[in-house]
């Protein structure tokens, strides 16, 4: 499982949530994405979602720290 105590991205979270279909990513994707989007990583949701996902988030989830978003 994967939480973060950001508020931002607890604000950024529905918007990726519905942005991006259930069946494409797990909640902890979502938290991740949300992290992304709310650090200025990922301009949206959308954008990653027609990037298939999966592998960007994994992508850019090295290049940015937990720390920034945990």
């Amino acid at each position: 499982m994967f939480y973060t105590q950001d508020p931002k991205v607890y604000e950024t979270l529905p918007v990726v949530a519905a942005e991006t279909p259930s069946n494409l990513l797990s909640h902890a994707d979502e938290i991740r994405l949300a992290g992304l989007v709310a650090a200025g990583k990922v301009a949206s949701a959308k954008l990653a979602k027609g990037r298939k996902s999966a592998a960007l988030i994994a992508r850019l989830d090295k290049e940015v720290t937990l720390a920034e978003y945990a």
